[in-house]
């Protein structure tokens, strides 16, 4: 296995302070992680057919068969790149770095125009949150008025995609749209570019973490994931941050291999990004708890060397870096905090949904974990938010303890299914979904694009199937990813197992195991993972690349 670019940089894994630590704790996350992702990949393929959990989703093909074919696939893809084939391209790429970046580069904008004009004829006004989002935001572009207070009381976190969408409404209304569908479309291009950096920013960050030739690989699978997903043309809060994990990624590793001020931007730089995704998308800050936990471990071992030796200087590089981080975070509370002032002072704070509130829906056996109005309407009935997360939290303990254990594992099952057995990412499943479709088409093309997205059209079912026969690779991948990334033999220098590379999987694998407890604990739905589909598709890549490496090993050994 080559070593990769980051070994260049990196410091020695012997020298680098608390590296047995990171190294266990890196074992830890990555086993826990592979442990949750193989309980899912079991229940798809052998359980959920016969499990009746929320959101549950039938396709043309058994899970059973989606998994086999996707076995097959990536069996055929490592015995052809295993080949004379396959060295012949992995050499090309090689040989030719900046033509690589400039040809991804210059395909990202392809796509991103080619999606941008897909979404012109299946994007539309849905109905739940999105709706109610969509609707306000047309009522300020016009008149800049808010009316929905007690949603926005409720739901606060929402009021910076708000002020995003309009300003789409804005834009909608100076190009003469005259309807929703305009603000709609407008909000789907940011959808779009964003798509198009999280895969630019995927190439990019495998390519420092291995090589151009992994890049190019994580390239593709978002394409077969991310790009052909039809979230793009929905306005809402999933689209439009799937770039931040990509992104908080590229500049973790571009961090790690610069030094002084250059080091210090790059972590500001991952506090501002990870906190305005935060704003729009919660989930998407484990990124940020994961890199800032790194560098916790990292000080407190840096703290101890320095005391042992007497060289206070060497504490500076990582308290800076966490430093760095914080204060960018804190810029982008501060900005989005200003331009939401104008619409913060109309709202109730009294009547704000807490934590606890998403807590108590996560563990309803009703809805096992799913939304239910019951749960909204019991939280809205207290009159502060202290009283609300009391009786949330009472209602919590209640149905725990009625759950028990065996009872409880049931409940994570089901949620574990409903998360991540649909690689559609639940598209559909949201309340009145498919209410307000555009009406039909004369364009040829737009009803074909439309036959694959809207429930009545005639390759709705085969697009459903190939999104689970996808997701299916990328998580069958990804556990392989996970299991020899925690194994030592993987971690050794033998292996090319740079520092920089083991951090990386550190930092990927632990957001990743905080998104798959978060969605276990709080409010289920696997559109939430649609957000984080890189973190995936990142371990996915690895688990390719230690496959290719046992195939070379086996031919060399023959």
């Amino acid at each position: 296995m080559a070593s990769t670019k980051l070994g260049k940089h990196a410091k020695p894994l012997s020298s680098a302070p608390g590296t047995r630590a990171l190294c266990t704790l890196g074992m830890l996350s990555e086993g826990a992680a592979a442990l949750a992702i193989g309980v899912a990949l079991f229940g798809m393929v052998i359980l959920a057919g016969g499990m009746a959990y929320m959101c549950k989703v039938v396709f043309l093909m058994p899970n059973w068969a989606l998994l086999i074919a996707a076995c097959a696939f990536v069996a055929l893809i490592v015995a052809v790149c295993s080949g004379r084939l396959g060295k012949s391209l992995a050499a090309f790429v090689a040989h030719r770095p900046k033509a690589i970046d400039i040809a991804v580069g210059i395909a990202c904008l392809l796509l991103l125009v080619v999606q941008i004009r897909l979404c012109r004829y299946y994007a539309f006004v849905t109905g739940w949150d999105s709706g109610v989002i969509v609707t306000e935001a047309w009522n300020i572009a016009n008149d800049g008025a808010l009316s929905i207070t007690s949603y926005l009381s409720r739901y606060p976190n929402n009021l910076f995609l708000l002020w995003i969408a309009g300003q789409c409404g804005r834009i909608a209304l100076a190009l003469g749209f005259s309807t929703l569908d305009g603000l709609v479309f407008i909000f789907s291009i940011l959808n779009c570019v964003s798509c198009a950096l999280a895969m630019w920013f995927v190439y990019r960050t495998l390519s420092m973490a291995t090589s151009r030739t992994w890049g190019l690989a994580g390239f593709l699978l978002c394409i077969l994931v991310i790009w052909t997903s039809p979230w793009a043309g929905i306005m809402y809060s999933d689209a439009i941050v799937v770039c931040v994990p990509a992104v908080l990624a590229y500049l973790f590793i571009s961090a790690h291999r610069s030094k002084g001020a250059k080091r210090v931007v790059l972590f500001a730089l991952m506090g501002l990004v990870g906190v305005l995704g935060y704003k729009i998308k919660p989930q998407v800050l484990f990124m940020l708890f994961a890199v800032g936990f790194l560098l916790l471990v990292r000080l407190g071992f840096t703290i101890v060397r320095a005391v042992r030796e007497r060289r206070a200087e060497c504490v500076g590089e990582t308290s800076a870096s966490l430093v760095a981080l914080l204060v960018g975070g804190l810029v982008a509370f501060s900005l989005v905090g200003a331009l939401v002032a104008p619409w913060t002072s109309q709202l109730d704070e009294d009547a704000q949904f807490g934590m606890t509130h998403f807590l108590m829906m996560g563990m309803n056996p009703d809805s096992r974990g799913v939304y239910w109005e019951e749960d909204v309407t019991f939280s809205g009935s207290f009159d502060d938010p202290a009283s609300r997360s009391s009786g949330n939290l009472e209602v919590v303990i209640d149905r725990v303890k009625e759950y028990g254990p065996v009872g409880l594992a049931g409940l994570f099952g089901d949620k574990l299914m409903t998360n991540f057995n649909d690689g559609t990412f639940a598209w559909g499943q949201e309340g009145h979904f498919f209410d307000y479709l555009p009406p039909e088409s004369d364009s040829a093309l737009a009803s074909l694009v439309r036959s694959f997205y809207y429930p009545e059209g005639a390759n709705y079912d085969l697009w459903r199937t190939y999104a689970q026969f996808v997701w299916i690779l990328v998580l069958a991948c990804c556990f392989v990813g996970l299991i020899s990334s925690c194994t030592h033999s993987f971690l050794n220098r033998k292996s090319g197992m740079a520092h920089g590379l083991m951090t990386f999987t550190f930092v990927i694998s632990l957001a990743m195991l905080m998104l798959i407890v978060f969605e276990l604990l709080f409010e289920a739905r696997a559109r939430y993972l649609y957000s984080s589909a890189t973190l995936f598709i990142f371990f996915a890549v690895l688990g390719m690349r230690w496959m290719l490496s046992r195939a070379h090993e086996w031919r060399a050994s023959r």
